[in-house]
């Protein structure tokens, strides 16, 4: 009997995975950059100069080696192999930061908690990935972060509602025009789980800058704010969705975050 039991397969105690983190998928395309890019140069340098070492190694043994030429070699590709790796060093820092300013946003968002909203971050869908959800009856806000580095001086962007400009990059309106079809998207799905069509409001978040416009923020169909902006005005916000619609539509969320997460598997 007991060898019957130890041939049953063990199951998790938990029903449901864990909730998806702010910067979660971030830090899997960074684990992933690692894995594929820098993780491979840097085994084939050690594997180099292990040959190297294993060829002295028959010098001191009187093998007939010959560790000059090996070293050399060795020495070659070890060189070439860390220069590869170091040459993604730029690209680690900004995948770093972005998932930096996610975590900070995020962190931030749950303050709204307290005034009864619902978030949810890191949501994968079909094609696209959000960073962070609030859902209230104060209305659907689908957040994205842009984490942009700072010039010297003050960091100040422009936005008309249609076009963001960047000081030192110039037209920056691809993070409009990619919240707003991440907004889209995730309407499609709320009504595709609860059968009912929401308004879903597109919100750029800057953390770190000043964002000036020469009409009121909130007055923009996509909102283009940095992160204390963006508490105050959802926070501000009129309500627009009964708190019934609110509790069913984050049930149909967590539904398919979950089912989502165990096809994954």
């Amino acid at each position: 009997m007991i060898k019957d039991a130890e041939r049953t397969e063990k199951r998790s105690p938990l029903k449901d995975p864990p909730p998806r983190v702010a910067g979660q998928s971030v830090d899997e395309e960074l684990n992933r950059f690692l894995d594929e890019e820098i993780m491979p140069w840097i085994v084939m340098a050690i594997f180099a100069l292990i040959f190297a070492v294993l060829e002295w190694v028959r010098w001191f043994s009187d093998a007939h080696p010959h560790p000059a030429l090996v070293t050399a070699i060795a020495g070659l590709v070890a060189a070439f192999c860390i220069a590869r790796a170091f040459s993604h060093r730029k690209r680690i820092r900004a995948i770093k930061q972005g998932r930096d300013g996610e975590r900070q946003v995020g962190a931030m968002l749950e303050d709204l908690r307290r005034i009864g909203c619902i978030v949810i971050h890191d949501l994968i869908g079909d094609g696209f990935n959000i960073d962070h959800i609030v859902l209230s009856t104060r209305g659907i806000f689908c957040i994205e972060t842009k984490t942009i580095s700072k010039p010297p001086g003050d960091a100040k962007a422009t936005y008309d509602g249609e076009r963001l400009i960047v000081p030192g990059l110039g037209d920056y309106s691809q993070a409009i025009q990619q919240v707003r079809a991440s907004s889209s998207s995730l309407q499609k799905l709320c009504q595709s789980l609860t059968g009912k069509t929401y308004p879903v409001r597109p919100v750029v978040c800057m953390p770190g800058w000043y964002i000036s416009s020469d009409i009121p923020g909130w007055r923009h169909a996509t909102w283009v704010l940095n992160p204390a902006a963006v508490i105050q005005f959802i926070s501000g916000a009129p309500e627009s969705i009964s708190q019934a619609d609110v509790q069913a539509l984050v049930h149909h969320l967590r539904q398919h975050i979950a089912n989502q997460a165990g096809h994954a598997k």
